[in-house]
């Protein structure tokens, strides 16, 4: 979506253009591309900042607390979903309130706004009721296990985000079960350390998965936090030990120089495949070009 987004934008109108170019927007945030990011936003806010237009500009408050949100903004983040999260339940839009919802807890409870996130986490779990599907069950309890946790009560939030990581991972989602992984390692880290490293690092290589950069950094990080134990996982989860055999034969081939296409056409695979594959070996080295790629090889193998 972060690439191919602003290609399929072009092609509809103005306005339509614009909402498409939010989903954009948060997808370059999720990749850890902020500048792509805000220029998407920026793009977008030049026809929806203006007026409302109903729903579109629902969608774009919402990439705007997102954005806000990896930017380290809490501030902006949570006034900017609570604002999507209200027009779309008075426009009645009530799956779409589901998500943002979601995120406004996630994003309220990182911001140490507890009582924002309890009642995020409310009005998710009314929602669910009324929409009656598992997806938007597990959205609430995503909202309900960050809102525990923003509170300390770390059992309550544990069983939450346990429920809603085995349904998003069993359905297809996930981005969306490895925010809950990442919730279920917080709220256990008084519990059992042991099992909140096990399930911080799941949540590290489903991030790695999915693209998501910032996330899957931001786990890392509490993951340090955790004494010797949580750096040995971080150590296993990054660096060259941490490469499929499939990355590590296209990382020497990458470092050498060959390109996306050259490298499909020798291995029998895809050039797209070649470049999902380097995205997620630059995420594990925290890297963002094969130069920078190649130095990282070389600090570690020293």
């Amino acid at each position: 979506m972060a690439r191919d987004g602003p290609r399929v934008a072009a092609r509809s109108g103005p306005t339509q253009q614009a909402w498409l170019l939010t989903y954009v927007a948060m997808a370059a945030a999720e990749v850890g591309d902020l500048a792509a990011a805000r220029i998407h936003l920026e793009t977008a806010g030049r026809v929806l900042a203006d007026q409302r237009f109903w729903i579109m500009s629902d969608h774009y408050d919402r990439a705007c607390g997102r954005v806000a949100w990896v930017a380290g903004d809490g501030d902006t983040s949570v006034e900017r979903l609570g604002r999507a999260a209200a027009e779309f339940l008075g426009a009645g839009a009530l799956p779409y309130a589901s998500y943002a919802l979601a995120d406004l807890a996630e994003a309220a409870s990182a911001a140490l706004l507890p009582k924002v996130a309890a009642d995020a986490a409310r009005a998710a779990e009314d929602v669910a009721r009324q929409l009656g599907r598992p997806q938007f069950a597990a959205l609430a309890a995503l909202a309900g296990a960050a809102a525990a946790l923003a509170v300390g009560h770390d059992d309550e939030g544990a069983k939450a985000a346990d429920e809603a990581a085995h349904l998003f991972l069993g359905s297809g989602y996930q981005a969306l079960g490895a925010r809950c992984l990442a919730l279920l390692g917080r709220c256990l880290v008084t519990q059992d350390r042991g099992a909140a490293i096990e399930r911080l690092r799941e949540a590290v290589e489903v991030f790695d998965v999915c693209g998501c950069a910032w996330r899957r950094d931001q786990v890392l990080e509490t993951l340090r936090r955790l004494g010797k134990p949580g750096l040995k996982a971080v150590a296993a989860s990054t660096g060259p030990g941490s490469l499929t055999g499939r990355e590590r034969e296209i990382t020497a081939l990458a470092v050498q120089g060959m390109s996306a296409r050259a490298i499909g056409e020798l291995l029998h695979i895809g050039e797209r495949t070649v470049e999902s594959h380097l995205a997620r070996v630059y995420l594990k080295f925290g890297v963002h070009s094969r130069q920078q790629l190649a130095h990282a090889i070389a600090l570690h193998a020293r």
